[in-house]
């Protein structure tokens, strides 16, 4: 089972927690379409922006929104300007109160979302995707992580037939509920067509919860070697 489903839902209740945190008694359908506008707005105006993951928390009129970011100054913006005309949004969307938290994330490295993230945005730049996956292994394996495993299926290399393959370094558990495992999905939009990313990353427990980030960031987390080609890989 653990083969076949999101490892999150699998351990929510476990090590993991609910992403959206609210009770009503009536009406609970109309608060899941609440949040799914709410991601989906949030998806739409910081894409690719490294976003990790958001939590919704709903109390009597008001909405929390937590966004977990790697780079919390492209979502906070210049003096706080993206993050308020991102709160105008949903606020004019739902019209409700809606408070907009972020989060920083200290180790890109150890978030498979945004791993998955990563790997996408390099192969849209038409870098090798076996040199790109190789290279990220490396780099979350040294990030202090006890495995990680890399799908990636569509027009590899532009091929007329779709295919997948995988990279994998250290021990993945996924049938082991009490291991924490991390998972990332992204899509890179190519020329020849929708290539999907799928990350699995093996962590020894849960991360704590991230510091609020300040409305000033100088200087955000980048893409780790986007810019940079390996030598000695085969070419796509």
């Amino acid at each position: 089972m653990g083969q076949k489903i999101n490892p999150h839902g699998l351990r929510v209740g476990v090590n993991l927690n609910w992403k959206s945190r609210w009770f009503l008694r009536k009406g609970g359908a109309d608060s899941v379409i609440e949040d799914i506008k709410i991601r989906r707005i949030i998806d739409e105006k910081l894409f690719r922006s490294q976003i990790s993951k958001v939590e919704i928390e709903k109390a009597s009129s008001q909405i929390v929104v937590t966004i977990h970011t790697a780079r919390p100054g492209i979502v906070i913006g210049q003096k706080g300007v993206t993050i308020d005309a991102l709160r105008e949004d949903l606020a004019a969307e739902l019209s409700k109160d809606v408070r907009v938290n972020v989060s920083e994330i200290k180790n890109p490295h150890l978030d498979a979302q945004i791993v998955s993230e990563m790997v996408a945005v390099q192969i849209e730049r038409k870098m090798p995707f076996r040199s790109v996956c190789k290279r990220m292994i490396r780099n979350v394996i040294a990030a202090g992580a006890k495995g990680v495993k890399i799908k990636v299926a569509g027009r590899l290399g532009g091929a007329e037939i779709a295919r997948k393959e995988w990279f994998k370094d250290g021990s993945v558990p996924l049938q082991t509920i009490s291991r924490f495992i991390d998972y990332g999905f992204s899509k890179a939009f190519t020329r020849y067509g929708i290539i999907g990313v799928k990350v699995w990353i093996h962590k020894d427990a849960a991360e704590p919860a991230a510091a609020p980030a300040e409305s000033e960031e100088k200087v955000p987390h980048g893409l780790d070697g986007e810019d940079e080609k390996e030598k000695g890989e085969d070419k796509v």
